[in-house]
């Protein structure tokens, strides 16, 4: 995969999982899925990638403590992060953007969108 050059999902809805990876594959962009929060964490270890799309609500750990684990972890400094979540309200998006996460995206979201937000994060940056 080649340091960072990858999408990671964690949801723990397998039909959000599976809509997310379409999406994101469609768009040309390499995508690995996981279940759950533990399972999340474990890939980021192995491998980081270069954004984890978290869904808030998972079992195990939720998007909100898999962020604030990325965001401690030395050895994911480079990892964004976007919690997804069906939950809107401004008290629970401060709350994802309190554990660290780099955007807060609600759900249901715009395709396009979501892959312009996603793509300014893996677009190589451009010297000024």
């Amino acid at each position: 995969m080649g340091g960072q050059s990858y999408v990671l999902v964690a949801d723990d809805d397998p039909l959000m999982l599976r809509s997310l990876q379409i999406i994101l594959r469609s768009a040309g962009l390499t995508v690995v899925t996981v279940p759950d929060g533990v399972a999340a964490l474990e890939q980021m270890r192995r491998e980081p990638p270069r954004l984890a799309l978290l869904d808030v609500m998972m079992a195990r750990l939720n998007g909100l403590e898999v962020c604030r684990a990325v965001k401690s972890d030395p050895a994911l400094v480079g990892v964004t992060v976007f919690l997804l979540t069906a939950r809107a309200m401004p008290r629970e998006r401060q709350q994802g953007l309190d554990a660290g996460a780099d955007d807060y995206i609600t759900k249901p979201f715009v395709n396009a969108d979501l892959i312009a937000k996603v793509r300014a994060v893996l677009a190589p940056a451009k010297s000024a």
